[in-house]
């Protein structure tokens, strides 16, 4: 007998032969900053290699049925891009990307001690992205860096969106990735990209998500009973119950600790973490990892949205079933 199930249950699944379903939600292929040097001697900002590293990405994307993907625009602390003709690159991208994707755009900056007083910044990055040609509204982005915290997250997002709509930037939503428990008012003005990485039950116990992605890779099945157990323990930061889309959506990471990835084949000797600080979802194949994410909506069946982080760290082994691979 095979069955397909529409809600996961634990109790059932090793009793029956069912077909893990696609994942229900969009897939989004979020990128956050560049492996790659962005000065004169990057190896990325030319013509010939962007081409390979962006078509790369949209090809994987397309290849797996993506609904949107990410790319990076990195400011200086003199609210210059990285590098200086940044603007230029994103707009060679998105002329590729938009026929097929909705855009998203992840912002790269050193925010002050207070980051919802940046409006200075805000107000520079903002003109700078007003730059770019996008027919469509963009999904911005960033990372929360733990200075946005789920007290100041609506209001940095409301002092950034006011920036950015008063440069004329059409917006579809803002989403800051981080590890915050969504607030009631949050829905419809900021998007919650939850990060289900690197948490730890609280006590002596050292078993974290990042442990068992490795322990269990290629075993999908397994690897989400162990991580529906520690989401749901009471014991993390929130449980994966209590962050229903669309308010929320989870962001699981394809960090390896080798450097067999795309941004990491570009990065200098001297780069540390070339394809992340350890081996999460990038050491698994992409058909067992899509089956996680099927049993995740199976049994989440609210979420709308999944975050695939980071784009720059698509393993080599899995854009060899993607033409044009830049690895």
């Amino acid at each position: 007998m095979t069955e397909t199930v529409n809600q996961y249950n634990l109790n059932k699944h090793l009793l029956l032969d069912w077909d893990i379903p696609d994942p229900s939600a969009d897939l989004i292929l979020w990128h956050e900053g560049y492996k790659a040097a962005t000065n004169s001697t990057s190896k990325l900002f030319n013509d010939q290699e962007w081409e390979k590293y962006t078509d790369s990405i949209i090809n994987f994307a397309n290849h797996n049925d993506f609904k949107a993907i990410g790319i990076s625009i990195v400011f200086a602390d003199d609210n210059s891009t990285l590098p200086v003709n940044g603007v230029d690159w994103i707009n060679k991208f998105i002329a590729k990307a938009e026929p097929n994707f909705k855009i998203g755009i992840d912002i790269g900056y050193q925010s002050g001690k207070k980051p919802i007083n940046d409006t200075k910044k805000f107000q520079a990055m903002a003109e700078t992205l007003s730059e770019i040609k996008s027919k469509e509204p963009l999904i911005i982005g960033l990372d929360g860096e733990q200075k946005v915290v789920a007290d100041n997250a609506l209001e940095f997002t409301n002092n950034f969106k006011t920036a950015l709509t008063d440069a004329g930037v059409k917006i579809d939503e803002f989403v800051i990735l981080s590890q915050m428990k969504p607030k009631a008012n949050w829905e419809g003005n900021l998007l919650n990209g939850f990060e289900f990485y690197s948490q730890k039950k609280k006590g002596t116990q050292k078993k974290s998500l990042n442990h068992l992605y490795n322990q269990y890779a290629n075993k999908p099945i397994k690897a989400f009973q162990e991580f529906n157990d520690l989401v749901e323990s009471g014991q993390t930061i929130a449980k994966a119950s209590d962050l229903p889309g669309p308010g929320t959506a989870p962001v699981f990471a394809i960090s390896r600790s080798d450097d067999n990835c795309l941004g990491g084949k570009l990065a200098s000797e001297s780069k540390l973490n070339k394809c992340g600080i350890t081996d999460i979802f990038g050491q698994w194949r992409w058909d067992k990892f899509e089956d996680f994410l099927g049993l995740y909506t199976a049994h989440y069946p609210t979420t709308d949205k999944i975050f695939i982080f980071q784009g720059e760290q698509l393993p080599c082994d899995w854009l060899t079933e993607a033409p044009k691979c830049a690895c």
